[in-house]
């Protein structure tokens, strides 16, 4: 069997790192080496690496360290030079790895037109939908079905344009001819590039949904937020004539799987994103029947939970024809409990659709809680 080489930047909380670290160690199924680059995290770092070296006789750690934090990009590359694997595994050292990720990954890179496989990534406080996939509108480039149940998405591996680094893999002759991370980038969008950098090279990039873990999403670098504009300026800039306006495909498809042959919606618009809901409505039109779409976009306010009486009227709920609600995500719709109450005398089969491709049932939202609310 080939080896599997998995590389770890750690700028991390030391009892974040050992989950992870205790989670890698009950998880791993094939020969592999685990290459730790601890990017300036301290000693105390070192201390459970060390703790953890000898707990598996067929894993073969390998360490570096760097006094002060030198950022991810420069901390992949450092680690993936020390890699000897034939595939390589890039995993953050916050993820929670459940059992089977590691062979439904390297599975995945068993069809030679792939480049990358990612995974889904699930909030570990909830149980919601992370990170499954990153696609694209004009101008901004959206999480794919962001805060859904695990049930609820593709259950088969499918083409993304990106897919991020917190737990990918990549066969190595692949790294070899992409070349190293962009470290032009500091904390952010470096594995958005790497991706595009694949594509460019003729490999495909994949979800795949059967290699799942919890990402708690700490720690991810220093002055990563400060960062934030020249890294995404500075990736728009190399990718923005060859990023592909994709989202609303995916959108499309999932509504397709709660719409009805001849069933006409009435649309309720209610998102505050006004270029990609011009996008997605034109996009949805040519597919669904729309008698006409409501625009309440002007009245949701400025916060994140949307109260529909108070968007609709109070008389709102009693309009015959199945609506098809529009919000930028479909968690700021969680707190209506009532008028869902009073909508379901009239019927049950509304749909609610977001900007992160999520399509499913209004109803589905009166229960009690959901998994997942963070809006990115």
């Amino acid at each position: 069997m080939s080896l599997c080489s998995i590389v770890t930047p750690v700028f991390q909380d030391s009892a974040i790192f050992a989950l992870f670290l205790e989670s890698l160690w009950s998880t791993i199924e094939c020969e592999s080496e685990v290459i730790l680059v601890n990017d300036g995290s301290g000693p105390a770092v070192d201390d459970i690496i060390e703790r953890y070296r000898n707990r598996n006789a067929h894993i073969l750690v390998k360490t570096t360290s760097a006094q002060h934090p030198r950022g991810g990009a420069t901390a992949l590359n450092k680690g993936l030079r020390m890699a000897a694997g034939d595939t390589v595994v890039i995993a953050d050292s916050d993820l929670i790895l459940l059992p089977g990720w590691q062979r439904a990954l390297l599975n995945s890179l068993s069809d030679s037109t792939v480049g990358a496989a990612g995974a889904l990534l699930l909030y570990p406080q909830t149980g919601g939908v992370q990170h499954c996939g990153i696609a694209f509108t004009e101008d901004i480039g959206r999480h794919l079905f962001l805060n859904s149940r695990r049930d609820d998405v593709p259950n088969t591996a499918f083409d993304a344009q990106a897919v991020v680094f917190a737990l990918c893999a990549m066969r190595r002759h692949i790294v070899d001819a992409i070349g190293e991370v962009d470290e032009g980038y500091f904390n952010g969008y470096e594995d958005l590039d790497y991706m595009m950098r694949i594509q460019a090279g003729g490999w495909r990039v994949i979800l795949q949904p059967q290699a799942v873990a919890y990402h708690w999403e700490r720690s991810n670098g220093v002055n990563r937020a400060s960062n934030r504009k020249r890294n995404l300026g500075r990736f728009w800039r190399q990718w923005g004539t060859s990023i592909r306006p994709d989202l609303p495909s995916h959108l499309v498809a999932r509504l397709g799987l709660l719409s009805t042959d001849n069933e006409i919606f009435t649309g309720i618009d209610i998102s505050r994103d006004r270029p990609d809901a011009r996008l997605l409505w034109k996009a949805i039109g040519d597919g669904v029947p729309i008698s006409r779409i409501e625009d309440f976009s002007h009245v949701t306010g400025q916060g994140e939970e949307i109260w529909l009486p108070q968007v609709l009227g109070n008389d709102g709920w009693v309009m015959g024809s199945r609506l098809l609600i529009l919000v930028d995500n479909f968690v700021q719709l969680l707190g209506n409990h009532y008028w869902f109450e009073q909508r379901r005398r009239i019927r049950e089969d509304d749909v609610v659709i977001d900007l992160y491709a999520n399509a499913l049932l209004l109803q589905r939202l009166r229960a009690s809680s959901w998994p997942g609310t963070k809006i990115r």
